[in-house]
């Protein structure tokens, strides 16, 4: 990889030894005031889990060193996570109050939509970039045309929102015809500044009694819903001992076993924990869609899908280049802003699908395998030439290449996790 004994200039206060996705050893931040090429590094899980915050990393040292004559980064770091309108607001206030020369500032992010929404909120001055792990990580795989199941739906991170799905379809009688795995353990759990936790001591654990306690806020919760809250965790073979790994290829076999994948995305409330936003802007003014793993691996198999996430996802996901479903799937749910009957719009056009009969069923699914497999185009076009855009900026060296699989379509050319913590440490 090409990471073995590469010295970067980057320096973190919270970073320590190594990022995953930056090649060689990250250094303590105090020893960047010696270097003037030194890039202080701002992670994407600093406020989040860590509860640093940018003013945080911006010392009077550090600051007087941004202003000087040389050629020190401010880099905000945040390639596979999500920012907000609220996020963008507390960036331009903390860079005017400590006089930051924006031309030093750079910010990498996951996807375009992204870049396009931090420029209008924090303008032209700052540098952008795009570099997308969870995008470039997922296998590219032969697409698939027989199948065992109608349907998938993973959920690896319980929260109620999802619970809430799986218990509408439980309802609907249309769980038999699916691959599906849910699980009921939470594995990012916050953590102070400095504190190292093992991954398996990041995992929230939720009790029976939390479980039915939300399905009876939904309104969701009877003799039918009860037998399937008591059989949790669902799972699909190996997926428990796997459950940690998103990038396990269980789940990607289960997903092209099955004709439409429903992709839970990580977001479903679009103003989760921002409650004091909402009805003061916009669902699209707050953050633009936020696509993961999850929906680049239904890409990746070719699968047509239905999106199970915040409101006009499937809008903003169009002005990426990839086609959707209409008219053959009803995607009205996309503009559904109230949760509740958003969950329920799509829960009910997977019933739809799922009373078709067998000569219309086969008509739409054929008819979205052909949009499927346009979409899978986009996918590779971009993986193999678009998104490599950023190796011609200041960063290109530093960050670990995840192209190269997708150019020469060899399996030892794909970087796992494994070989990425080995060579780091």
């Amino acid at each position: 990889m090409g990471a073995l004994g590469y010295v970067n200039n980057v320096y973190s206060d919270t970073k320590l030894p190594y990022d995953n996705y930056i090649k060689g050893y990250i250094r303590p931040i105090n020893e960047g005031i010696y270097n003037d090429k030194a890039i202080y590094l701002y992670d994407r899980l600093d406020l989040a889990v860590r509860q640093y915050k940018l003013e945080d990393l911006l010392s009077p040292k550090v600051v007087s060193h941004l202003r000087g004559d040389n050629d020190t980064k401010l880099l905000i770091f945040y390639p596979d996570d999500y920012f907000n309108l609220h996020d963008t607001k507390t960036f331009n206030q903390v860079l005017q109050e400590k006089r930051i020369p924006l031309n030093k500032v750079h910010m990498i992010m996951k996807d375009d939509l992204f870049r396009r929404f931090a420029r209008s909120k924090m303008g032209d001055e700052i540098t952008y970039h795009v570099y997308s792990p969870l995008q470039t990580r997922v296998r590219n795989i032969d697409f698939k045309h027989t199948t065992s199941k109608k349907f998938s739906v993973f959920s690896r991170n319980y929260n109620e929102h999802r619970l809430a799905l799986l218990l509408e379809l439980v309802m609907r009688e249309v769980t038999d015809n699916f691959n599906l795995t849910f699980h009921n353990f939470n594995p990012y759990v916050m953590i102070e500044h400095n504190h190292v936790l093992k991954p398996e001591d990041r995992v929230k654990v939720f009790t029976q009694e939390e479980i039915i306690q939300h399905a009876k806020d939904f309104d969701l919760y009877n003799d039918k819903t009860k037998e399937w809250i008591d059989k949790i965790p669902h799972t699909i073979e190996h997926t428990r001992r796997e459950s940690l790994n998103k990038w396990t290829n269980v789940i990607m076999d289960a997903l092209i076993d099955a004709d439409f994948h429903i992709i839970v995305e990580s977001h479903y409330d679009p103003f989760n924990n921002f409650m004091g936003y909402k009805g003061k802007v916009s669902v699209e003014e707050f953050s633009p869609a936020f696509l993961t793993e999850k929906t680049y691996k239904c890409i990746a198999a070719g699968r047509p899908f239905l999106a199970y996430t915040t409101p006009y996802f499937i809008k903003e996901i169009r002005t990426l280049g990839y086609k959707t479903f209409h008219p053959y799937i009803n995607e009205d749910y996309d503009s559904i802003e109230d949760n509740d009957e958003r969950r329920r719009a799509i829960a009910k056009e997977i019933e739809r699908l799922d009373n078709l009969s067998a000569d219309e069923y086969k008509k739409v699914r054929d008819k979205c395998f052909e949009i499927a497999q346009h979409n899978r185009k986009v996918l590779y076009s971009e993986n193999v030439g678009l998104l490599n855009e950023y190796k011609q900026g200041p960063f290109g060296e530093m960050l670990l290449d995840f192209n190269k699989y997708w150019k020469t379509g060899k399996e030892e050319d794909y970087i796992t996790d494994t070989m990425i913590s080995h060579v780091q440490q």
